[in-house]
């Protein structure tokens, strides 16, 4: 088993983990702040990064799969690991795994601002174009007094 290629990739990975967790915090601010441009430079930055992860992953299984080509779990490949290698793979391997966790909170939570953040858009176009749900004033017929009802749209979407 080919360790040093293991250990390599495991600090690879983590690195870029951690690089990935940095982004995703600029990307919440970049969110808050509604700044589309920083937004749109670390998204592309992320998946540069996650498709270097991705190579790194196939040349890992690549490297180690067994005789069904199947992607070795790298729990068993620090298993195969001689005792003095082992600890080391271990720290990386939960380093790795501690890093992942945190990535996916703050992706939840970014997930999460720009589900808000579109949310309060479609609301306030809604408000703009007379879609708000509000009922308006009756006529005498009891019917919705059009003129009203047109003067609530702040933007008037007959043309």
């Amino acid at each position: 088993m080919d360790l040093l290629f293991l250990e390599d990739s495991l600090r690879f990975e983590t690195d870029a983990y951690r690089e990935l967790l940095m982004l995703s915090r600029q990307e919440k601010d970049a969110i808050i702040k509604n700044d589309v441009r920083t937004l749109s430079s670390i998204v592309e930055r992320q998946q540069k990064l996650l498709g270097s992860i991705k190579k790194t992953e196939s040349e890992r299984n690549g490297r180690f799969s067994g005789s069904q080509n199947e992607k070795p779990l790298i729990k068993d490949l620090i298993d195969g690991a001689p005792p003095e290698r082992r600890e080391a793979l271990l720290t990386l391997a939960g380093e790795l795994e501690g890093t992942a966790a945190e990535l996916q909170r703050a992706g939840a939570l970014n997930k999460m601002l720009i589900d808000t953040q579109m949310q309060y858009a479609s609301f306030c176009l809604n408000l703009l174009t007379g879609k708000s749900g509000a009922p308006g004033t009756y006529s005498e017929s009891g019917r919705v007094n059009e003129e009203s009802e047109a003067h609530r749209r702040l933007v008037d979407r007959t043309v």
